[in-house]
Formats: C-alpha cells, structure tokens, sequence
C-alpha cells in the first residue's frame, strides 16, 4: 500500500520532534478540512482566481507535511486555474477531494497512535514552524 502521508519524511523534517509532529497533525485535522471545502466552492462557483490561491496555499501544506499526492494535485490545480481551463480544474478537485479523504484518514491514524495531550504542553518552535498551516 502506498501511503498518501510520509509520518516518517515528516519526524525527519522536524528532527524527530514528537510534540511537535502532535501539534502538526492536530492542525491539520482542524485546519485543512476547512480549506479544502473553501476550495471546492471557489471550483463550483468559478472564481478560478480564487482556485488559483487557494490550491497554492493548500499545496503549501501538503508538501510542507509531506503529503506528496495531494500537494503535486494541489500544483496542479494551481496551474489549471491559472490557465483558465475550468474543465480540468473540476477533474483536479475530484480527484483532490478524494486523495484528501484518504490523506487525512492517514493523518487522523497517525494522530490517534500518538498521546492525547501535547507533552510538553505546547512547543514554541512548533508554533512558528506550525504557521503556515494557518
């Protein structure tokens, strides 16, 4: 099985910080659900402008959090927004919201292995590294 949420690139990238990975995942949980449904309606009602931005700031934190599918999607979608091709800005979030779906049911196993409490109680390096998620 190949997995949409590389849990290990990511500990890599933030060398091995467990409370910070916790703040991450629970971020994500929270934050991008939202701005994938903000997304979907900038597809629908087609303000290709706003696809454009928003797929930029989604594909952003997908490879921030190593979440490779959905990032090169996101990309992509970006792109097709910015050339005007609505047709295949609908294709790209079909198969975003998909990929998604899946990514975040990773996400949400990864979290679920992890403590329910931040241990340290919060990490200040986490919340700048933690940012652009927001």
């Amino acid at each position: 099985m190949h997995l949409l949420f590389d849990r290990a690139r990511l500990l890599e990238r933030i060398d091995s910080d467990q409370s910070l990975l916790l703040e991450l995942l629970d971020l994500y949980l929270v934050v991008q659900p939202a701005r994938m449904a903000a997304l979907q309606a900038a597809v629908t009602g087609a303000r290709l402008e706003e696809v454009r931005a928003d797929a930029h700031r989604l594909a952003g934190a997908f490879d921030s959090l190593s979440m490779r599918r959905a990032g090169a999607l996101s990309h992509a979608l970006e792109d097709a927004a910015a050339a005007v091709d609505l047709m295949g800005c609908r294709a790209l979030m079909a198969e975003l919201t998909e990929v998604f779906a899946q990514t975040t049911a990773e996400v949400a196993a990864a979290r679920a292995s992890l403590p329910a409490t931040h241990p340290t109680g919060g990490h200040a390096a986490g919340d700048a590294k933690a940012s652009h998620l927001r």
